[in-house]
């Protein structure tokens, strides 16, 4: 009698040790599934961190491109000479170099760029800032003008400028976006300013 009854009781008390035994079993499950979850979870979250800063800095660097557009195709002086290396003097220079007359300098400015387009690509991060990866469309000014009947005048080659049918160049070309305290600055390769007027510089030797 004494027999059975400790047989039952060693029963009873090892089915209770098995029991608690899965239970810890389960809560140990449970806790290394938790752990996973939030390490998933951590990875997830530094993922769109990451994903966002890329966003972030790629849409920065467009809004800088299309100021400096802008700049270009309103002739904004005052932008270029605070934010652009050489592209102020360059426009003064190709003003000048079509008329003395300050009016139809910038009229001629203003109708050379009415058709640019500049689309930003991507950038790459170098020393002290990135390099900027652009395609770029515009007329030719110089095969414009050339296009034109032998009466020349000013009237007629304006309006050939800005006609959206004329026929433009593409090119794919970089400029350097240099970073400072208060800023930045844009550096301009020659081959985004032979870019931005079609071509043209392909005439002039360097």
């Amino acid at each position: 009698m004494d027999g059975r009854r400790k047989s039952t009781r060693d029963y009873h008390k090892e089915l209770d040790l098995d029991q608690r035994a899965r239970a810890r079993a389960k809560r140990r499950m449970e806790r290394r599934k938790r752990e996973k979850r939030l390490r998933i979870g951590g990875l997830l979250l530094i993922l769109i961190l990451i994903l966002t800063l890329i966003l972030s800095l790629r849409s920065k660097s467009k809004s800088q491109v299309d100021k400096f557009t802008k700049a270009i195709k309103g002739y904004d002086i005052n932008y270029l000479e605070d934010k652009s290396d050489r592209m102020a003097l360059i426009m003064d220079v190709l003003g000048k170099s079509y008329s003395n007359d300050e009016a139809k300098a910038k009229e001629f400015i203003a109708s050379n760029f009415t058709n640019l387009t500049v689309e930003y690509v991507g950038e790459e991060k170098k020393d002290g800032g990135k390099e900027v990866s652009l395609d770029i469309s515009n007329v030719n000014y110089i095969d414009v003008y050339d296009s034109l009947d032998i009466n020349k005048n000013h009237e007629d080659y304006m309006e050939r400028l800005k006609d959206e049918k004329s026929p433009r160049a593409n090119a794919k070309v970089t400029i350097f976006i240099k970073n400072s305290l208060f800023g930045y600055e844009i550096f301009e390769s020659r081959a985004f300013v032979n870019a931005i007027l079609g071509g043209a510089l392909d005439y002039v030797k360097e």
